[in-house]
């Protein structure tokens, strides 16, 4: 009886371990206001990504900035938009690519990387800035913090 417990503990007992293990490696995104104030905190996990969406000021269109992470750095991935006016993207980034399937423009990879970067944060009308958590769960930041100076970092 012992030794069919102890089969069955044993996996339970190292997947247990390999999980926490993982979640130790993963690196956490942290979120600060202009005052230095942690306003949120998330692990990404390998493969994972949060997005930021807005309305551009002037062209007045969607851009979506979605991210990865490692231990150092944050990463834009990927870059989406609906206009290349206005200081909006207009070509490949370097080591990267452009797709255009309407009415999104893609451009993808480039290995831009960031210790940290800031976002500025508009409200209902002007900016209408969201960020998407890797769960899913959608952040309206317009709302919850109009008008300040976020700041994005990893560790």
């Amino acid at each position: 009886m012992k030794t069919r417990w102890a089969l069955l503990w044993v996996p339970l007992l190292w997947g247990g371990a390999i999980v926490l293990s993982l979640s130790a490696l993963a690196p956490r995104v942290f979120v600060h206001d202009e005052n230095g104030k942690k306003l949120l905190s998330f692990p990404l996990y390998l493969g994972d990504t949060f997005r930021t969406e807005y309305i551009h000021s002037v062209q007045l269109c969607p851009v979506v900035d979605i991210y990865q992470a490692d231990k150092r750095r944050i990463w834009l991935w990927e870059e989406r938009t609906q206009s290349t006016n206005a200081g909006l993207p207009t070509e490949a980034p370097p080591r990267g690519r452009f797709v255009h399937f309407p009415p999104w423009y893609r451009y993808i990879g480039g290995g831009r990387a960031f210790r940290s970067f800031h976002l500025r944060v508009g409200d209902e009308h002007v900016g209408r800035n969201i960020l998407t958590l890797p769960s899913g769960r959608v952040l309206p930041l317009f709302g919850l913090h109009p008008g300040r100076r976020l700041t994005f970092s990893v560790r």
